[in-house]
């Protein structure tokens, strides 16, 4: 009989059997239909719908970014004339700032004329005895109507008084208001002589 079964075995053609991991992946995608299919149906949708807008801008954008890099190739001449542009305009800055710095050193220098000749003129007061500087200011027109009673609100204003500390203020002994101030102990004799 084995050999009956060899030779029956030889003339029928083996029977393709479908693999076990085959069937279990065919099972979990029909699973998966059937439980999540009009999810995925809609995702599908969705994803379609952007992917040929996306498409869209991006075909935009790589047309209009091509656009721009053939505009801005330059040949060597267009270079050489916007270095020049360049250093031309830098040149034109410097001078403006070397402008400001002499003006600048021109008012400077006034200055430091001005205070000069002032020293020199203190000098000579003080050599003449009436002293450095002159205290007497020639009155103006504000400080005249400040005097006449005007209300002048610039030079006749009174001066402020300062309320956030007042004039017999002294922290140790503390200001009135409260009972907690500072008191030093009295100071006794040494010694203490009989009780």
């Amino acid at each position: 009989m084995d050999e009956e079964q060899v030779q029956h075995a030889q003339e029928e053609p083996p029977i393709n059997q479908t693999p076990e991991v085959l069937k279990d992946l065919f099972g979990l995608v029909i699973y998966i239909l059937q439980r999540y299919g009009w999810y995925l149906l809609i995702g599908l949708i969705v994803v379609l719908y952007f992917k040929d807008r996306v498409l869209q801008r991006l075909s935009r954008l790589t047309s209009s970014l091509q656009g721009e890099t053939n505009t801005h190739r330059y040949d060597d001449e267009t270079a050489v004339q916007r270095l020049e542009a360049l250093e031309a305009s830098r040149r034109r800055l410097q001078e403006q700032m070397d402008a400001q710095a002499a003006r600048h050193a021109e008012e400077m220098k006034k200055k430091e004329e001005e205070k000069r000749a002032q020293k020199i003129e203190d000098w000579e007061r003080h050599r003449e005895g009436k002293g450095y500087r002159s205290k007497y200011r020639p009155p103006t027109e504000t400080d005249g109507a400040a005097a006449s009673g005007g209300s002048s609100t610039t030079a006749g204003a009174k001066k402020k008084k300062n309320v956030y500390r007042p004039a017999d203020y002294n922290p140790l002994l503390g200001s009135g208001g409260g009972g907690a101030c500072f008191r030093p102990e009295r100071r006794g004799g040494g010694g203490g002589g009989g009780a």
